[in-house]
């Protein structure tokens, strides 16, 4: 019963083509504009964004099987990202890009805009962190907020968070 009402609402056919025309293209934008992405994979409706530390060598953003202080970078985003209204699943250095199979085009665009955001701040994070040698000179609370995340962690949960309520309706308020 479940193959043939995928087959009568065209369930795959869409996930087809949210996956080549929609999610594809939009990661690939996003890696295109993001040092921290380090590559994108999927087929259909799954999808996979590998975030690094440098794209050149492709070291990971976290170590693998990463807990702790160690995985605080993917912990971060997550966060980030579910302030702002989506609920992203982080494995390793990955963000799993997974809506369910008959996902509006509209809301995958708006998840994927979501994304770009949060790795436009982490970018700007991390590029910071590079530059540790420019705060040493100056503002030592600066290099320390940096060293222990405290400006990521904050830059990333300020914005928006859209909720969507019983009546379908999108609210927005502020995430601070």
């Amino acid at each position: 019963a479940s193959i043939n009402i995928f087959k009568e609402e065209g369930i795959v056919e869409h996930s087809r083509s949210l996956g080549a025309d929609v999610i594809g293209p939009g990661l690939e934008k996003l890696k295109a504009n993001h040092p921290s992405v380090g590559d994108v994979r999927g087929l259909g409706t799954f999808w996979a964004i590998e975030l690094v530390k440098d794209r050149t060598t492709r070291e990971p953003l976290v170590p693998y099987n990463a807990a702790g202080a160690d995985n605080k970078p993917m912990v971060d985003i997550a966060a980030a990202c579910k302030a702002r209204g989506l609920w992203p699943f982080t494995h390793f250095n990955r963000v799993q890009v997974v809506p369910p199979c008959n996902t509006p085009a509209a809301q995958v665009e708006e998840g994927l805009a979501i994304l770009d955001e949060v790795l436009t701040i982490a970018d700007e994070h991390f590029v910071a962190r590079l530059a540790l040698g420019d705060f040493r000179a100056g503002d030592r609370h600066a290099e320390q907020r940096l060293l222990d995340g405290a400006d990521f962690h904050r830059d990333l949960t300020i914005g928006r968070a859209t909720r969507r309520h019983a009546g379908g309706r999108a609210r927005t308020r502020s995430a601070a």
